[in-house]
């Protein structure tokens, strides 16, 4: 008998579920955290039930339902709250456009930063978020690609410059990265933010009222690994972004020519060439930048009076008026540590009231104070190995090229 009831009581169970979908209608439910979620809609008194394929129904409060629509297709959403925006509301578009990105609508995302460029051509998270779409594409692409190839295919070693992987680039972008930086193109997979907000006894809601680069750094630099893992960064950084934009152009100009670090001649520093602006080749020049170091004498401006060997840095945060970038663009005899004597040198600074000295001693101060360690394994480029064969895999390993180098 109790087993009787048991199975009736499971099959009323099964048929007020099964009723429930057949009253579900499609549609489109945005929550007023900025999130949408797809699928079939049953709604009550407190809340909604949303059926999705392949997971159990999603029971949400109605106090989290910013509004709902029905029988409609996302595109024909999207078109709707696009057109509902105001022109100039950037910060509404660029909301928009992360919604069709989640929902990987790639050309309804870039419509959405068409638009908003218009409004503001000159706007970095504009642009940033243009370069998150373009990159998830990519990946995205990449991974039909690879999920299709056959398990056996194996891929040949390429020739060409040594270059940093987009796993290197993300170590410095995430090292790099400051609590007040604008940068927006940034991802928290996994419900990561949940995750640490739970990890550290704090309230989700608090957490979440920070900006996204604050919400990141405290993950990067509080969190476990674990936590770190799901966090990517796709743009610039503040101080990689002065570094391309501002920076990079001077040195391509005056120290990564053919004729100087870009050439055979390069000596111990040597850079790629100056036509390259790919991500690889910008966050390899700055590595390259940020690890060198090399013994020198330092001596008195106006004086050949030899203080003592020191070993100096290209960048140094601490210091960065002693930098080896900033003290070798200046002429000899004001500098402290003059640039080694080659034929045809210029120097890139006139003195020390040139604007370009103070533009790059207040970069390197943009950057962190504290010397960060990457995690990784890069042999620094000399103008014998530029053209070594770039290996397909690398070595599991955090030593770094500083240890290399000296």
């Amino acid at each position: 008998m109790a087993s009787r009831r048991a199975i009736g009581l499971i099959f009323c169970v099964a048929l007020f579920a099964s009723c429930a979908l057949l009253l579900a209608r499609p549609g489109i439910v945005h929550l007023k955290d900025g999130k949408t979620v797809i699928g079939d809609i049953t709604e009550s008194d407190t809340g909604i039930t949303i059926h999705t394929a392949n997971n159990p129904p999603a029971i949400i409060p109605r106090t989290e339902v910013a509004s709902i629509h029905y029988d409609q297709t996302y595109v024909e959403d999207f078109h709707e709250r696009l057109a509902k925006l105001d022109p100039k509301d950037v910060k509404g578009l660029l909301a928009l456009a992360k919604d069709a990105l989640e929902q990987q609508q790639y050309r309804l995302a870039n419509e959405a930063v068409d638009v908003a460029e218009r409004a503001d051509p000159n706007s970095r998270e504009v642009a940033d978020m243009r370069q998150h779409i373009r990159v998830q594409q990519q990946l995205d692409i990449q991974h039909r690609h690879l999920s299709t190839m056959p398990a056996t295919r194996t891929t040949r070693p390429t020739t060409g410059p040594r270059l940093l992987t987009a796993d290197d680039i993300q170590r410095i972008r995430k090292a790099e990265l400051r609590p007040n930086d604008t940068l927006t193109a940034i991802s928290f997979d996994n419900k990561v933010e949940q995750r640490y907000a739970e990890s550290m006894s704090i309230p989700l809601k608090d957490f979440n009222s920070q900006t996204r680069a604050a919400r990141a750094y405290e993950i990067l630099t509080r969190g476990d690994g674990r936590l770190a893992d799901d966090v990517h960064i796709f743009g610039d950084p503040a101080a990689i972004h002065t570094y391309r934009n501002r920076i990079m152009p001077l040195l391509m100009a005056n120290c990564a020519t053919s004729n100087c670090h870009g050439g055979s001649g390069a000596g111990r520093l040597s850079l790629l060439a100056d036509q390259d602006r790919s991500d690889a080749a910008v966050y390899t020049d700055f590595y390259v930048l940020e690890q060198f170091r090399k013994p020198v004498p330092s001596t008195q401006p106006g004086s050949t009076l030899i203080v003592g060997p020191s070993q100096r840095k290209m960048i140094d945060r601490l210091s960065p008026e002693q930098s080896l970038l900033i003290q070798y663009a200046l002429p000899p005899d004001l500098a402290q540590v003059p640039h080694p004597q080659v034929a045809r040198f210029r120097p890139m600074l006139r003195n020390r009231a040139d604007p370009r000295y103070r533009e790059l001693v207040e970069w390197i101060k943009s950057l962190n104070p504290i010397e960060p360690d990457y995690g990784i394994d890069f042999l620094l480029p000399r103008p014998a190995t530029m053209l070594a064969t770039q290996p397909t895999t690398r070595a599991a390993t955090t030593r770094t090229s500083r240890d290399k180098n000296r």
